[in-house]
């Protein structure tokens, strides 16, 4: 896959990092284990994470979630 800023995605992604730790956007998207998820599964999982304080951090249009030891990269579009 080739690399991409998270602001060229014309969808949104849920990336496992297998407890690898944190990545730029890009090294995120050229892991194994992307998987496409529709925008109300990631919205829902991003809310569920912010009720239960797992938010790690906000990169302006990326999300980085820690949950349960595992990391997940929400991208949303502007």
């Amino acid at each position: 896959m080739k690399a991409m800023d998270a602001r060229e995605l014309p969808f949104y992604v849920l990336v496992s990092l297998n407890n690898k730790g944190p990545a730029t956007v890009n090294e995120l998207l050229n892991r194994e284990g992307l998987k496409n998820n529709t925008r109300e599964q990631l919205l829902a999982a991003l809310e569920e994470d912010k009720r239960d304080g797992y938010i790690d951090r906000d990169y302006s249009d990326v999300w980085f979630i820690t949950q349960s030891g595992k990391n997940r990269l929400l991208v949303e579009r502007d």
